[in-house]
């Protein structure tokens, strides 16, 4: 299925309706711009600007980015040394 803005908006009205959601002081789904993106570097973004047409938008992006595997492969090729548990002189 492919993510669309309009799935996005039906996604929010159903969670704005259920609890803990209904009982925030979130805005309406009419009130916000919904947006599908295919950058890999962005997970989702959430904007608030009262100065333009709409006030939120929220963005959430398709592209697939393996973030388990980016956060492995950062974690070993880190500089940082580890430290053992237990003392050599144990």
């Amino acid at each position: 299925m492919k993510l669309t803005p309009a799935i996005l908006k039906n996604i929010y009205s159903m969670l704005y309706c259920c609890e803990p959601f209904s009982k925030w002081k979130l805005p309406l789904p009419e009130q916000i711009k919904f947006v599908v993106d295919s950058d890999p570097d962005v997970m989702g973004t959430y904007l608030y600007d009262d100065g333009e047409k709409w006030e939120h938008i929220i963005t959430i992006t398709t592209a697939y980015r393996d973030w388990e595997t980016d956060r492995k492969s950062t974690r070993l090729n880190s500089s940082h040394s580890r430290a053992s548990r237990m003392p050599s002189s144990a």
